[in-house]
């Protein structure tokens, strides 16, 4: 689609938010606006991101879940969902889950977090 973008590259908070999109907040849901400012329970300040939108107009999405003991239960999910195919129609309690790629979308799990 014109003005999507090519590759997006995300990586993935222990509560399962990608792209400063939390769970069960009301910006996962916004569709008009390519920017967002928001704000989310337990940070300061405010972020500046795209919306899911955005993200899922794009060509190719990346999706990597490295890092410690806290991202174990995501990359679990993200597995069990990268590997059947089948996403949730919309998952507010886990936003990762809703991301793909008009064309690919590409899973990194960092080893020993499976």
């Amino acid at each position: 689609p014109e003005g999507a973008l090519v590759v997006v590259v995300l990586g993935v908070g222990g509560d399962g938010h990608i792209a400063s999109l939390f769970p069960v907040h009301s910006v996962i849901h916004a569709t008009t606006n390519f920017l967002h400012i928001t704000q989310s329970a337990g940070l300061s300040g405010e972020r500046v991101t795209v919306t899911m939108e955005t993200i899922n107009r794009s060509r190719v999405v990346v999706v990597m879940v490295v890092g410690g003991e806290e991202k174990r239960g995501v990359a679990a999910r993200v597995v069990k969902y990268a590997r059947s195919g089948v996403r949730p129609g919309s998952d507010d309690s886990l936003p990762v889950l809703n991301v793909r790629g008009t064309e690919r979308t590409i899973y990194f799990v960092q080893s020993d977090l499976l």
